[in-house]
């Protein structure tokens, strides 16, 4: 592709001053070096030397490798302490053998991580990277750097995706460039819970878009305050709407599902409802939202649904002890509105059960300064894989 952009390069005005920059760019970039040495090896020499590698890791944490910028201060001295391991083993072990290499772990992993055992094809000459997704990103910068060669030329531009039946949404180019199908993800995983041997690790996520008979229904039994505001710049604007609406809905029903609304730009594309029976299914459920959220060029969400809140309070061996298992925990409605361009807006809303009867601890608490929101680390990442700031 370099070769036939440069070959046309008197056609195109400005040409080297243009390129140059994407040049520098591609040659500081592992993955296109790798590129191509590949071409040259595999056109001179033969194939690329592949190989088959296996990797057991134990996650307990919303986040890769240590804990993001700002979470670490809140924890405490515990916050330095690592909460994902790894071993790397045969591809042709067992699971037992895998899992053993866990053995006699503090009970904090044991009581709230799992086991991801994955298998992955890597060259040599990169061992650090799955082959498809390496190819993935030198498509990727490709797709960016032609993308900003129709910008200069004033050609039109844009990628369109299909987000419902029969539907499209037009972007104007993906940040990272890959399309929908090259978005990286896990390629063969077995997971397995380390507090009971479950191998079923993952929760329910379902997609769903109320008829509007559903929603008239809806209006007339929660009383909902509609319609949304208008002319919005940033999801953080919906935050005090949807909360209005998830007290009427913890009001009338006495409970509240945990659901999450995707958006692209001042768009809701998607609606999801999650189901979760533990801390490990959580943890998984947010790293596949973060997958699709990169497929389908989502850059805002909003999440709703119950809490648990309570003290930061460590166990014996110095591990953080979550609101859910504190004796004196507190129940409330969290909404948190984030989008890929760095604004949140986090409220809290306390309440109480009074025999059958919702009591709140008067109106919602903004504490978006206050929180990090871990859960949604994830999706930060796959912002930030995407190209986002």
């Amino acid at each position: 592709m370099t070769f036939i952009l440069q070959s046309e390069k008197s056609n195109i005005k400005d040409f080297d001053s243009w390129y140059g920059p994407w040049q520098d760019k591609m040659r500081a970039n592992p993955v296109m070096r790798w590129v191509v040495e590949l071409r040259n090896r595999v056109v001179k020499q033969g194939d690329l030397d592949a190989r088959s590698e296996a990797n057991a890791s134990l996650i307990t944490a919303y986040w890769s490798g240590e804990p993001p910028e700002g979470l670490s201060a809140a924890l405490g001295p515990e916050g330095s302490q690592a909460l994902k391991l790894s071993v790397d083993v045969p591809p042709s072990s067992t699971t037992k053998e895998q899992v053993q290499e866990f053995a006699n772990l503090p009970d904090f992993f044991v009581r709230e991580g799992y086991i991801e055992i994955t298998r992955r094809w890597v060259d040599q000459a990169l061992p650090d990277r799955e082959l498809a997704d390496a190819c993935a990103e030198a498509f990727g910068v490709m797709a960016v750097m032609l993308d900003d060669l129709h910008k200069k030329l004033g050609i039109e531009r844009g990628l369109a995706l299909k987000y419902s039946e029969g539907d499209f949404l037009v972007v104007a180019g993906l940040p990272h460039g890959r399309l929908p199908c090259m978005v990286r993800t896990d390629y063969a995983v077995r997971r397995l819970k380390l507090s009971n041997g479950a191998t079923h690790v993952g929760g329910t996520r379902y997609s769903f878009s109320p008829s509007a008979k559903q929603l008239n229904r809806s209006l007339k039994r929660y009383g909902f305050s509609y319609p949304p505001p208008q002319n919005w710049d940033s999801v953080t604007a919906l935050a005090g709407w949807c909360m209005s609406n998830a007290r009427n809905i913890l009001k009338k029903d006495g409970w509240h599902g945990w659901y999450v609304l995707l958006y692209k730009g001042n768009r809701q594309v998607a609606s999801e409802a999650l189901e979760a029976r533990d801390r490990p299914d959580k943890i998984v459920m947010m790293r596949e939202l973060a997958v699709t959220i990169e497929r389908s060029g989502i850059d805002g969400l909003i999440e709703i649904g119950d809490t648990w809140q309570g003290r930061l309070v460590h166990d014996e061996q110095g591990f953080i002890i979550r609101p859910e298992l504190q004796t004196d925990r507190r129940e409330a409605l969290s909404v948190i509105a984030e989008d890929a361009y760095g604004n949140r807006r986090e409220l809290l809303s306390f309440y109480r059960r009074v025999g059958k009867r919702i009591e709140f601890d008067g109106d919602p608490i903004d504490v978006t300064k206050a929180s990090f929101a871990n859960s949604l680390e994830p999706v930060r990442e796959a912002w930030r894989r995407m190209g986002f700031d």
